[in-house]
């Protein structure tokens, strides 16, 4: 799912914002500061920025930035879905967050989740090679009569 994978890039910015200042954006700088410079830096580094500009949900809303200290890393990004609105900070079911690794969203928005979908592959793999050989092997022998 788009949104997610741009949950995880953002996520990603933001640990390279930290490794490189030695601390995560406030939630008054969220990831505005990945692309434009607080007009009160006063970084010990100059600023940079970590993307060009910052992307937009499926849906056309922002993506939203949290400190969460009970969290590893202390912070956490989140689409507010489909709907446009969260009532739980970033757990409603229709929510994509970053930190739920049982991604409630995934049955929300009807997706396969990649495992499954990894699984019903590798069912498919050997079921069309068990034919291929099966195929192979009854139609050689067939092959060697006509000789």
């Amino acid at each position: 799912m788009r949104c997610h994978a741009t949950v995880r890039l953002l996520h990603r910015a933001v640990l390279e914002f930290e490794r490189t200042y030695g601390r995560l954006p406030t939630e008054q700088e969220g990831l505005n500061v990945l692309v434009v410079e607080p007009p009160d830096w006063s970084g010990e580094k100059p600023w940079t920025p970590y993307l060009e500009a910052l992307p937009r949900d499926a849906w056309g809303h922002e993506y939203c930035y949290v400190t969460m200290p009970e969290l590893q890393p202390a912070f956490g990004i989140y689409s507010v879905g489909a709907d446009g609105i969260t009532l739980s900070g970033g757990n409603d079911c229709d929510d994509i967050n970053s930190w739920n690794q049982n991604a409630p969203w995934l049955a929300y928005y009807g997706v396969q989740p990649t495992r499954n979908r990894l699984l019903l592959y590798l069912l498919l793999v050997i079921v069309a090679s068990t034919a291929v050989a099966l195929f192979c092997f009854a139609g050689g022998g067939k092959a060697k009569e006509r000789m």
